[in-house]
């Protein structure tokens, strides 16, 4: 058994070097304080309350709020950040950040592989963002979105 955990262990090691294995379930650039993982009972582990695989957070421009249940697709990108390019000085780039770009991702959504999701949304809770899918403005709860720039294709309220 140990010879076989030492193998998984090579091959995996192996396998990073020639970039077929991404080493990161999550990566938060930005301070780690402005992602909030939050159910009933106040703040979690974001290892336990949501499932994501290779994601994106950036919290440079403002916080980011998820709610219990939320699912997370490969390659998911939640992207707080936007930069002052009417400024044309190139150096200040790095430092024209725009702040208050929270995002609110509720309860028991699910975002599906290769999402993008912009700054100053709030996506409502139990609904779903297709794959590939860009979302720039808010989504009701128990919606389905898809498409650039993300639109409403269907409702998923129960009737």
């Amino acid at each position: 058994m140990k010879f076989l955990r030492f193998l998984k262990n090579i091959l995996i090691k192996y396998l990073l070097k020639l970039g077929f294995v991404n080493q990161y379930r999550f990566h938060v650039d930005g301070p780690i304080s402005r992602l909030i993982i939050k159910d009933t009972s106040g703040e979690v582990d974001i290892k336990n309350k949501i499932g994501y695989v290779n994601t994106i957070f950036n919290t440079g421009s403002g916080d980011i709020k998820i709610g219990d249940g939320v699912i997370f697709g490969h390659n998911v990108m939640v992207l707080t950040g936007k930069h002052d390019y009417t400024n044309c000085n190139k150096n200040s780039l790095k430092y024209d950040v725009v702040q208050n770009r929270d995002i609110v991702i509720e309860k028991g959504v699910w975002i599906a592989s290769g999402a993008i999701i912009l700054g100053n949304v709030n996506i409502g809770k139990h609904s779903v963002v297709m794959a590939g899918s860009i979302v720039t403005k808010d989504i009701p709860s128990h919606s389905v979105v898809a498409g650039i720039p993300a639109k409403i294709v269907r409702d998923l309220k129960v009737k």
